[in-house]
């Protein structure tokens, strides 16, 4: 619900547009009293050799909501000048009094030294550091009325950055600066969503995304699927009825890749309503992945022979003599001393596809020799985790990250191009890579950036991934659509894996409800090679009505003992209720028909004479969903339907409790249609204080026009609580009627008068009871 500069992976991945061509501005509550800030430019121009970050999924502006554009908030940055000081940071500049006081600079002459930021808006020139200070400046914190210049210098440094750098210079010849031709027939691949059906296995299932770019409806396409240059696959789909603009999702059929290699794939609309379109350009996508069977314990390279791990970019990279305390060790050389290759490019070491067992303590080494030249390069050195097969490197998976002098190793004086002299000018890393485990295949990625300074060298890589055992089964999941039951018969999916280096053919797989007598069965295997998985179907009935049970799980390896027990389990909980109650409806006070559900197991709802409520205040499992769920309702002989709820919640500050109303129509358990959605303090009746209880003054009266779900004879209600750790929930006066107007609650006699009104008057009364 608040973002800070800590999260700019997570709001960047929500909504992002590619940097090379445009600038992203996100606005959003930043929280902390931030108005906003920029990531700077990759630029060897003075001044910007420190705060550099090479990500480009980050790249751009960040603004709080309340201070982007004009006149919002009515206060002293209102005019829209954040986001001219944020662009300002953008193309380079730095703040005018330079982050210190009168000995540093912002590194344009014409604006004179300046001891600190300015605050409000000076009637009067202030002075410091023997000058007059230029509070008009736009990068100064001067309010927004007050704010009116850029100098020479700044505009200056400003084109040359634009004019030089990465994902600046490129965005004078974007795309977007051409003019929009819209095509009579055009299907484009809009994105490649995915590749791999699991995770990181042998067996692909791509799938596109394909938007109708054209004015014309598209009836029927085919595609074409290569793998290496070979066609593999052709998809062809009639009555597809894309309207333009629409966005349609395709699936191609699993293939299993024969070996480890390297794979180029290549996707291409071969027709369109039976003939070639008009927009070839966007026919056609490809993607490079590396496939290769996961690899276990400690997995090293020196460099000194032939290496598994992959190397992208290869024309900054070469391995070469860097000597350690070994005159003539090997190592991996990033040649940026006098490079031709462009600012900013990356060079990728990719490591091979690592097995992290869920007991394993994953560690990465690995030694680093640089020595910055002095000047305002600033080479860069980013190591990055992907869990999704090497299809991804996330910002929030960044392990490692220095650049410039901070990646200094040694302190000798060097002015041209570098080269360790022995094992003193080396650094050594460790990180520890724990909160991977849980991901099972991981690859890392060792990212050197260019700012053509000075060579980087790494040597000695090793990870660490835990023991090796010969026997290790592992059930990876027990998934079943359908947690809330309207039958005593639920069906899971059991996926089983062979952890271990030997090959299992005899494996039993055994399930208990609520503790009971194990209902045990052998399973059909040929045979489940190292790292391979299975999944079967399970079929669990006579489960207890009205309670919610707890299904737990157990794999075993027949006549052998599994060397790592932990991961054999996995549990699930399922809640069973065929209960179904009449319209109109009225829990008050609240009876037991309506029940508590957590995918964890836990029940936090809780009721009295009079009032449902769930407990967040002192909760901090953050993110967790607490569910209070109807029984069915049957409403197909209405067409009008209205479902009321009073509630009270007090909002502690920077807490966002979120609550929902969500309804299931068919007994799925999907509850896919949300009415009613609120968060933090736009929800709160009153004003939180330490263990804050409603008063009566405190409750709010809701009401849902639900009319377009009438007709359906299998309705639930599902209340669903958002924990954040901030304040209880509170429910009362639950209704479901056939109305689509607000009720009004009678507490004295009442006259109804017409207005107008012909021969009869309606008056409809929804008693506690008949």
């Amino acid at each position: 619900n608040t973002y800070s500069n800590r999260d700019v992976g997570l709001l960047s991945s929500a909504s992002y547009w590619p940097a090379d061509d445009y600038i992203n501005i996100w606005v959003t509550d930043l929280g902390s009293g931030l108005l906003g800030f920029a990531q700077f430019p990759v630029s060897n121009i003075i001044g910007l050799d420190v705060d550099r970050e090479s990500n480009s999924q980050t790249d751009g502006i960040y603004i709080d909501h309340e201070y982007f554009g004009s006149g919002f908030n009515t206060d002293d940055f209102s005019k829209g000048r954040t986001a001219t000081h944020e662009v300002g940071h953008f193309l380079g500049l730095r703040h005018i009094w330079g982050d210190g006081g009168c000995t540093l600079d912002d590194y344009c002459n014409d604006t004179p030294t300046q001891e600190r930021s300015t605050k409000g808006c000076p009637t009067t020139p202030s002075l410091s550091c023997n000058s007059t200070d230029m509070n008009q400046n736009y990068m100064d914190y001067t309010d927004d009325a007050c704010m009116n210049i850029f100098t020479f210098c700044q505009k200056n440094r400003m084109r040359a950055v634009l004019q030089n750098s990465p994902r600046r210079n490129s965005l004078l010849s974007s795309r977007a600066l051409e003019k929009v031709e819209i095509a009579n027939l055009d299907l484009g691949i809009r994105s490649i969503n995915s590749i791999f059906k699991d995770d990181c296995s042998s067996d692909i299932e791509p799938k596109l995304e394909l938007r109708n770019y054209g004015n014309t409806i598209v009836q029927n396409y085919s595609i074409s699927l290569q793998i290496n240059g070979q066609n593999v696959q052709t998809l062809t789909l009639t009555n597809a009825n894309i309207l333009f603009s629409d966005v349609k999702n395709v699936s191609f059929n699993t293939l299993t890749l024969p070996s480890n290699g390297e794979y180029n794939l290549s996707f291409k609309i071969e027709s369109v309503n039976g003939i070639q379109d008009a927009n070839i350009a966007n026919n056609i996508k490809s993607t490079n992945i590396r496939y290769n069977l996961p690899r276990q314990g400690i997995i090293a390279t020196n460099f000194e022979s032939t290496t598994d791990w992959h190397i992208r970019n290869p024309n900054s990279m070469v391995i070469a003599d860097a000597p350690t305390e070994i005159a003539n060790n090997k190592a991996l050389t990033f040649n940026f001393y006098q490079t031709i290759e462009p600012l900013g490019s990356i060079s990728v070491l990719e490591s091979p596809l690592i097995r992290v067992s869920p007991l394993a303590d994953p560690r990465l080494e690995f030694r680093y020799a640089y020595k910055h030249n002095g000047n305002n390069n600033a080479d860069g050195l980013f190591v990055k985790v992907s869990t999704d097969c090497g299809v991804t490197y996330p910002y929030e998976n960044l392990v490692f990250s220095s650049y410039g002098s901070g990646l200094n190793s040694t302190s000798r004086l060097v002015s041209a191009k570098f080269t360790p002299e022995s094992g003193l000018e080396w650094r050594k890393a460790t990180i520890n890579l724990a909160s991977f485990a849980s991901a099972e295949n991981i690859r890392i990625a060792f990212e050197a950036q260019n700012g053509g300074g000075n060579n980087l060298y790494i040597d000695d890589i090793s990870i660490d991934a835990g023991p090796v055992p010969k026997y290790d089964l592992v059930l990876s999941s027990a998934i079943t659509s359908n947690n809330i039951l309207c039958t005593a018969a639920a069906n899971f999916e059991v996926t089983l894996l062979n952890n271990g280096t030997t090959t299992l053919k005899n494996i039993a797989l055994s399930y208990s409800v609520n503790g009971g007598a194990k209902n045990t069965n052998i399973l059909n295997i040929d045979s489940l090679s190292q790292f391979r998985s299975k999944t079967f179907p399970i079929s669990i009935s006579n489960l207890p009505s009205n309670t919610l049970s707890k299904i737990e799980f157990e794999a075993t390896i027949i006549g052998n003992q599994d060397e790592v027990l932990a991961n054999n389990f996995k549990s699930s909980y399922l809640y069973f209720d065929n209960d179904e109650i009449n319209i109109p409806y009225r829990n008050s006070p609240p009876a037991n028909e309506w029940f508590n559900f957590n995918k964890e197991g836990e029940q936090k709802w809780s009721n009295t004479s009079e009032v449902y409520n769930v407990g967040l205040f002192n909760n901090v499992q953050l993110g967790r969903e607490y569910w209070l769920i109807s029984p069915l309702f049957d409403a197909s002989d209405y067409k009008i339907l209205g479902f009321g709820f009073d509630y009270a919640y007090a909002n502690r500050n920077a807490r966002n409790d979120k609550l929902e109303v969500r309804l299931d129509l068919d007994c799925s358990g999907t509850f896919d249609y949300v009415v009613y959605e609120g968060v933090g303090r736009q929800l709160a009746t009153d004003t939180y204080v330490n263990n804050w209880m409603p008063s009566n003054d405190a409750w709010q009266q809701t009401f849902l026009d639900i009319s377009e779900f009438a007709g359906n004879n299998d309705i639930r209600i599902a209340f669903v609580a958002t924990n954040q750790n901030g304040s209880d929930f509170f429910i009362r006066n639950i209704e479901l009627f056939d109305a689509n107007s607000q009720p009004i609650r009678i507490s004295s006699p009442f006259k109804v008068y017409p207005n107008p009104a012909n021969d009869i008057i309606r008056v409809q009364f929804n008693l506690p009871q008949i």
